[in-house]
């Protein structure tokens, strides 16, 4: 998946009083673009050819750091791209460090202004939070749980396809959680309301953060019974059939939950 980066490691402690070099990565995000070089990797400041002064610190990926910044000026080697490029960024850990890069950014793009009172967010020395010095108010960054879940019966799986996007390959049953809902309680709601289906019983596989929709996944196996009929949530989906392993193919998209979770069922691992 994309966060599998070992031997590479990212580093998400806050350090506030860090000092930039010139050998960290400079991270622009203009009209939701963010700024790359060649080989769609964010640039260092030395590459840009800025002085590091005064920039946001986020995180830190083995030994360089990223922070961020508001402007620069850029030549042909550089050019905006849309986050969604980062799914298949090669070496992983550079795509990967790009688009928590991208989560965090807008983190501080969206939060100038209390919500409250209107008053400026100032960040605070101690913890990664913006907070109001009239008010009080703390703001964090936003993390959304989600369940995805692989329903299963046997050798049959049931493979989705959403409505309304540009993703056409096979994904499985998805979605937030709620108010007040156990990540329990949403798979068993997601599977009835988008597939009609009932759940039997169910495990937990594993997890996976997300920074495309700044969602933290939570992945679950659930048991269903494959000769009831799927009635499909036609706002949410284009397509759910129960599949059998056998008939899963090689190529399932980038490297995410969804994928590991299809394929190792194909293979009879999960």
């Amino acid at each position: 998946m994309i966060q599998d980066i070992y031997p590479h490691e990212l580093h998400i402690g806050y350090e506030y009083h860090r000092s930039a070099t010139e050998t960290d990565c400079a991270v622009l995000i203009q009209d939701g673009k963010i700024l790359l070089d060649e080989e769609n990797h964010v640039p260092t400041f030395l590459q840009l050819g800025i002085s590091p002064e005064n920039a946001t610190y986020l995180f830190m990926m083995d030994e360089t750091a990223y922070y961020l910044i508001e402007n620069a000026v850029a030549d042909d080697h550089f050019h905006f791209e849309q986050p969604g490029t980062f799914r298949t960024v090669e070496p992983r850990h550079m795509g990967f460090a790009g688009i928590t890069a991208v989560q965090l950014a807008n983190f501080y793009h969206r939060n100038r202004f209390c919500s409250t009172c209107g008053a400026p967010l100032s960040p605070r020395e101690s913890e990664r939070v913006l907070y109001c010095k009239v008010c009080g108010r703390t703001v964090y960054p936003r993390i959304s749980p989600a369940v995805i879940v692989a329903v299963t019966d046997g050798d049959y799986i049931v493979l989705t396809r959403y409505a309304g996007r540009a993703f056409k390959r096979y994904a499985l049953v998805a979605g937030y959680c709620e108010v007040g809902e156990t990540p329990e309680d949403t798979v068993r709601r997601e599977v009835l309301e988008e597939t009609g289906l009932h759940v039997k019983s169910m495990r937990y596989y594993k997890s996976q953060p997300w920074s495309f929709s700044e969602t933290l996944l939570l992945g679950f196996v659930a048991t269903a019974d494959h000769l009831e009929q799927i009635k499909m949530d036609e706002n949410e989906l284009s397509y759910a059939m129960w599949v059998h392993r056998k008939d899963i193919p090689d190529y399932m998209g980038e490297a995410s939950l969804t994928r590991e979770m299809i394929l190792a069922f194909r293979d009879g691992t999960l």
